[in-house]
């Protein structure tokens, strides 16, 4: 008979001797780390007050393995739950039992791997064993880069320099909102909201427009001047958004940029009452003091 011959018939391990073998290598990294408590809980003593396992109510099975105890006598558990088998995370053994988990579980992050050792094994120190696993891993390395952080930009004078209340404020749009009509037997009416924030104090300022048309833009306008007093700048978004969001806010959006009497109408009403109305660019929200990962439209 060849080498071939012999190889082939060398029968493949079975699940009760993989688990005899588990067991083996558990009792001798137990005899490594764990000598002196193996002697004294197999002379009926009490661990010592210095061992690491004193707190663990550990005792030593039929077989000769360190297991720790618990109060899950009662619990409908299999005894391989309930009295995991005690290991030290600084053995070899721990750490090639966590790396095999970890291949096992489809390279599962610190917490389900430790979660699923402990039905079985309590590590002691594994924790961060588990931790120095999974960040040392090529896999999860690879499959999980460093992002690259943009620096927060400073923020403008006008978010940092004390002024009156809306003296400069910012203004954005929401909605369309449904208001019940006073009128009997009426649907319900489409109105909008526009928002206007304090750069200043972070106030906010919300007023019920009727529609998307000049007259109604302008009549909110002159409420907030009325109510909060007179307003210096004025700044938006380059009414990209309104542009972008839905159908009617487009509206919006051919009022401000396209050159129309309402736009020529607006702009008179700012220049008659010594306002300045600035257009921030598009996605630039630090211009107007918005953190920079904030992606959310219409906010301020």
């Amino acid at each position: 008979m060849n080498v071939r011959d012999k190889s082939s018939s060398v029968l493949p391990l079975n699940a009760a001797e993989l688990q005899y073998a588990e067991q083996l290598l558990c009792r001798l990294a137990q005899r490594d780390s764990f000598t002196e408590e193996l002697s004294d809980l197999s002379n009926g003593d009490r661990v010592a007050k210095s061992s690491a396992l004193k707190w663990l109510t550990p005792f030593v099975d039929e077989d000769g393995t360190l297991r720790v105890g618990g109060r899950l006598r009662n619990a409908a558990l299999s005894d391989v739950i309930k009295y995991p088998i005690a290991l030290s995370a600084k053995h070899p053994l721990a750490a090639l039992l966590t790396s095999s988990y970890h291949v096992r579980l489809l390279h599962a992050g610190p917490q389900l791997l430790l979660a699923t050792l402990r039905q079985k094994f309590w590590i002691l120190g594994g924790r961060n064993l588990v931790k120095s696993v999974y960040h040392q891993c090529h896999t999860c390395f690879r499959s999980k880069p460093t992002l690259v952080q943009q620096s927060t930009a400073d923020l403008p004078v006008s978010r940092v320099s004390p002024t009156h209340p809306f003296s400069v404020c910012g203004l954005d749009y929401c909605g369309p909102f449904y208001v019940k009509s006073a009128i009997r037997k009426r649907g319900p009416t489409k109105v909008y909201v526009a928002i206007f924030v304090c750069f200043s104090t972070r106030a906010v300022h919300i007023e019920l427009v009727s529609d998307l048309t000049t007259t109604a833009f302008l009549a909110a306008l002159r409420r907030l001047v009325t109510r909060r007093g007179k307003v210096v700048e004025l700044h938006s978004d380059n009414a990209t958004t309104f542009k972008g969001a839905s159908h009617t806010l487009n509206r919006i959006y051919r009022m401000l940029k396209v050159e129309t009497s309402d736009r020529e109408q607006i702009f008179d009403w700012f220049s008659s009452n010594e306002i300045s109305w600035k257009f921030i660019p598009p996605r630039a929200p630090q211009v107007s003091g918005r953190p920079q990962s904030n992606r959310r439209r219409h906010t301020f």
